[in-house]
């Protein structure tokens, strides 16, 4: 088997990596790191004059790309409100809220999973659990969704301007004054992600709102996995849903299916041989997750988990994304036992997810 590639976006820095024991091999080795994407933009910015300031600034508070002690704080402070202790006093609103997204669709003909799914994902779901209230949440939607993209290697000059430009905006929609005078059913008492964060005082006023941002837009690979989760059950059982005990009972497999990252991204040290291939010092790897779960072994009924990354970079909203899809397709499936798949449009942009554009299922 041919566990390389060299054809990511026809870039020959990149090397794709298909085998899932290498990939292990490979996100176990402290000769891999996460790439260093604030030493990039110091050096860019020395070398054209620009400031990303912004941009940095999120970096500097983003998990996925820090390695080292930094790193290791960050996630520490981050688990204090998504471990599974803590999630479970979210329960009721969790359950409410995936209710009332139910509700929303009951007389609707025509579904559209990304506007109806996903967007409310977002909004009526992490947005008040973060305790993120921007002015135009639509809008704060569409710009934070793209920033998962940030971590797409080989950034061009032009993409960074316009994610420094983003950023900026998305700190600057935020009403901070509405933080704490929002009440939340089934949540009442319950210090948001930002509360929570603020009264640890480890972070200035300038961090704070970016590091709640970042996260926020981690949340795009439980949408997008939802939207292909569902997309993919109508799909591949001829427009009938499953019963809620045969969903439970394949839940690994429709997740292996649907999981919407598609790499993982690590950055070579030092020079290194790997399964007889020489892999130079500064050269990305990409360990292909999507390749890995359409993968016929046996081995790969738990590549999936690649999905929400690995070791010291295993994803800390792990536990939330499997509550809320454990919760919500079922529902959604139960509601709609039997739903035509119509037209649906593949965002090819997209680099790092797998993503729809648009997903239509209709009554019958």
């Amino acid at each position: 088997m041919n566990t390389f590639n060299k054809n990511y976006n026809e870039n020959d820095r990149m090397i794709i990596v298909h085998d899932l024991n290498l990939a292990r091999k490979i996100l176990s080795s402290d000769n891999f790191k996460v790439p260093n994407l604030g030493d990039f933009l110091g050096k860019v910015e020395v070398a054209t004059g620009d400031d990303f300031t912004v941009t940095k600034r999120f970096i500097g508070v983003s998990p996925f790309f820090l390695d080292g002690p930094r790193h290791a704080e960050l996630r520490m402070l981050a688990m204090q409100f998504f471990d599974q202790k803590n999630m479970a006093k979210w329960d009721t609103f969790i359950h409410l809220t995936i209710t009332h997204i139910m509700d929303d669709l009951r007389d609707k003909s025509n579904i559209e999973l990304t506007a109806d799914i996903a967007i409310p994902i977002f909004i009526k779901l992490a947005q008040p659990m973060l305790g993120l209230y921007p002015r135009d949440p639509e809008y704060f939607f569409s710009k934070a969704m793209k920033l998962q993209q940030l971590v797409e290697p080989m950034q061009s000059l032009k993409r960074i301007k316009q994610f420094e430009s983003d950023l900026s905006n998305l700190v600057n929609s935020l009403d901070c004054s509405a933080t704490s005078n929002t009440p939340l059913s089934g949540a009442e008492g319950l210090p948001t992600f930002i509360e929570m964060m603020a009264d640890s005082g480890e972070f200035d006023d300038k961090e704070l709102s970016p590091f709640a941002i970042t996260l926020f837009a981690a949340i795009a690979p439980l949408a997008q996995t939802a939207v292909n989760m569902i997309a993919y059950i109508y799909t591949h059982h001829t427009g009938v849903a499953p019963s809620t005990a045969d969903f439970t009972a394949q839940f690994d497999h429709y997740l292996a299916k649907a999981i919407a990252p598609k790499y993982i991204h690590r950055t070579a040290i030092e020079s290194i041989m790997l399964d007889s291939q020489w892999v130079e010092a500064g050269k990305t790897v990409l360990i292909d997750i999507q390749g890995l779960t359409d993968s016929a072994s046996p081995d790969m009924a738990c590549a999936h988990r690649m999905g929400f990354g690995f070791g010291k970079h295993f994803c800390v909203g792990a536990a939330l994304s499997k509550k809320v899809l454990k919760t919500l397709v079922p529902s959604f499936l139960s509601q709609f036992p039997t739903l035509n798949p119509g037209d649906a449009d593949i965002n090819e942009e997209n680099l790092i997810a797998h993503e729809y554009r648009y997903f239509h299922l209709h009554t019958h």
